[in-house]
């Protein structure tokens, strides 16, 4: 996420969530996949995070956004 999602200020890009909609729309799944802890990619993506799968800890991790 460091150099590609995020801008200078560590914050997603206001551009990116109408892009993840329109994925959405079209019936592709968007999944983040970072060496970030599984909690800190889903409150990254808090507004969004029971509708996508994360891929986190650099990969070792997999999981729905809902929370179970």
């Amino acid at each position: 996420m460091d150099g590609t999602l995020l801008d200078d200020d560590s914050e997603l890009h206001e551009h990116f969530w109408p892009l993840v909609h329109e994925l959405n729309r079209r019936g592709i799944l968007f999944c983040p996949a970072s060496g970030r802890q599984y909690f800190n990619l889903r409150e990254r993506f808090a507004d969004i995070a029971d509708e996508i799968v994360f891929i986190a800890e650099n990969g070792t991790m997999s999981s729905t956004g809902i929370a179970r």
